[in-house]
């Protein structure tokens, strides 16, 4: 990820490029990519080669209308405003591709949904002194330090739950606002920024900027378990920002701009980036020349079929759907169907298998956090949105299976929801309860239900069980697990666990799968056994990496359960 930022933000699109690798900015893969800061500046610079444009268009029609440049301004701001608003909201779309574009451009990397902020600025220099004209002394004080509580709020105020850019952008963006109306005039904002030292801080901010993100990133990849470290590489980076900024920032601000040296300058500094980028691509493909650390990629980066196939998605299934999501279409047998979450999808390549063993067509689709459950269900930090359209997806998929001839159904949810995870669950919104204890006793009425409702269509129904979790030291983490640590070997990501350390929160979730198949007839199918030989909870096994991250299985391990889902399936 960062090799490919490396050579975005010389193509100035890092912002792109970070969005389809590294995830959302507090995501695991964000936080360890060292050039993640240029998200910004690509976004800068994208500004830079859009707005002249807008300018040069309106200034046409401003010799008779003056105030064209500042009306295109706001006109762009206002809709970029109203983007970055709706993509803070989340975006109802069933289409997952549509659904992945539109999150593309009002994501929290969109030069979409930050043209706003750049137009605020924008429109201070276009007509700020002609709508406020002059504020008096008293007036530029107050402005000054309504901005500054305000920047100072939102450090604080705006964290990785906060929709963002959205309503609360409004916070630092009308601060940094005010704080620049202050400086009209000489007040005790202006003098404090305009002391020497703060000075000295603003030039060098930039450079300071540029710097400081990888010695926090590398800071805290050499020693994870001192939280002060990151505080000091942030301090440690002045000194090659001083350089940088003294010795390359400045002397290019005072180059002339003709001949070649501007080129040969801009070859100096950008070849050599290019050069290293590609160089850490390809060593990367290459798993660094190490068979464990290839081996740890593949169960690491590769997605399951279903994911990979798109059939993990926000749409439910249909006869549509269904033509995209078979495998082994032309086996004579009876459909098996894999319906559930995140933790039906990573059985993919095991369904799959018993299929292909079985000569049956398997019918995969799938929805990451959304049980496959009948009545209500609700994740409380979600979006009402999301959980709306979870519903939907489980109540239309459950007509949909209704209706087709007699086959197989596995059904595989995550335990999390009723342990770990904030949620509500009842018969209807009314009834819906928070309590485990109250949950548990309405997911086996739920699930007893949608069993029987599948088994009244002729189908034969398999219950899974879900795999151990893993808690704290025991979490398989190749996010942030480092090359330095794979050459030490895998088990340095991430513990093997007793399965003991989970029972306890996981076996009564387990007994009410048990209690809803001795009341159905329903079959079971433990992967436990399987992936925890003599009470052991391994992350590789004789060469075979079992997880993929924290939460679920590996390719490799998905298959090698094939027999076991064979044997269930019959």
């Amino acid at each position: 990820n960062t090799a490919l930022t490396g050579l975005g933000a010389i193509a100035l699109i890092a912002n792109l490029v970070i969005a389809q690798t590294s995830g959302g900015y507090f995501d695991a893969p964000a936080a360890t990519n060292a050039l993640l800061h240029t998200w910004s500046l690509s976004v800068e610079e994208q500004f830079y080669l859009v707005f002249p444009v807008l300018l040069i268009v309106s200034l046409r029609f401003a010799r008779r209308r003056p105030w064209a440049p500042a009306g295109v301004v706001a006109v762009v701001g206002l809709v970029s405003f109203v983007a970055a608003v709706a993509g803070s909201r989340g975006v109802s779309v069933s289409n997952s591709m549509l659904l992945a574009a539109l999150n593309l451009i009002l994501g929290f990397y969109s030069p979409v949904t930050r043209a706003w902020e750049f137009a605020a600025g924008c429109l201070l220099a276009l007509g700020g002194r002609a709508v406020w004209g002059r504020p008096s002394r008293a007036l530029s004080g107050l402005l000054g330090v309504i901005g500054v509580i305000g920047l100072g709020t939102s450090a604080f105020a705006i964290d990785d739950r906060t929709p963002f850019p959205g309503l609360w952008t409004l916070l630092p963006v009308l601060g940094t606002s005010l704080v620049i109306l202050a400086g009209s005039s000489r007040n005790l904002v202006t003098r404090l920024l305009g002391s020497r030292t703060l000075v000295w801080v603003g030039d060098l901010s930039y450079s300071w900027y540029l710097w400081h993100w990888p010695f926090i990133v590398f800071a805290a990849e050499i020693w994870p378990t001192r939280p002060g470290v990151l505080v000091a590489a942030g301090v440690v980076a002045i000194a090659p920002a001083y350089a940088s900024y003294r010795w390359v920032e400045e002397p290019l601000r005072r180059m002339p701009t003709e001949g070649l040296r501007p080129v040969r300058w801009v070859a100096t500094l950008t070849v050599p980036v290019v050069a290293v980028s590609l160089g850490l691509l390809v060593a990367t493909h290459l798993g660094f020349g190490s068979p464990t650390i290839r081996n740890l990629q593949d169960a690491a980066l590769i997605q399951h079929a279903g994911e990979r196939a798109g059939c993990d998605r926000i749409e439910p299934l249909s006869t549509r759907t269904a033509l995209k999501c078979t495998w082994n279409s032309p086996a004579p047998g009876a459909n098996v169907y894999l319906v559930g979450d995140s933790h039906a999808d990573h059985y993919s390549e095991a369904v799959i298998g018993a299929a292909e063993m079985l000569n049956r067509p398997v019918v995969i689709s799938t929805l990451s956090n959304c049980p496959f459950l009948t009545g209500f269900f609700a994740r409380l930090e979600a979006d009402w949105s999301v959980n709306s359209r979870c519903r939907a997806h489980t109540r239309d998929s459950l007509a949909y299976l209704t209706s087709q001839p007699s086959g197989t159904v596995i059904i595989s949810n995550t335990d999390q929801m009723w342990i770990s995870v904030k949620t509500a669950l009842g018969v209807d919104e009314n009834t819906a309860r928070q309590a485990r204890s109250e949950q548990r006793e309405v997911l086996e009425v739920l699930l007893t239900e949608t069993v029987r409702t599948l088994q009244s269509a002729q189908h034969d129904v398999v219950l899974v069980q879900d795999i151990p979790m893993r808690p704290g030291k025991y979490a398989f983490q190749p996010a942030t697990c480092s090359v330095r640590d794979l050459l030490r070997g895998p088990h340095t990501c991430g513990a093997d666990m007793p399965l003991a350390v989970v029972e306890p929160q996981q076996q009564p979730v387990r007994d009410v799968l048990a209690a809803v198949a001795r009341a159905t007839g329903a079959r079971i199918i433990d992967p436990v056994p399987h992936m925890c030989p003599d009470g052991t909870c391994q992350i590789v096994s004789d060469g075979l990496v079992r997880m993929r991250d924290p939460g679920h299985i590996s390719n490799a391990q998905s298959e090698a359960l094939s027999e076991t889902f064979t044997r269930a399936i019959g």
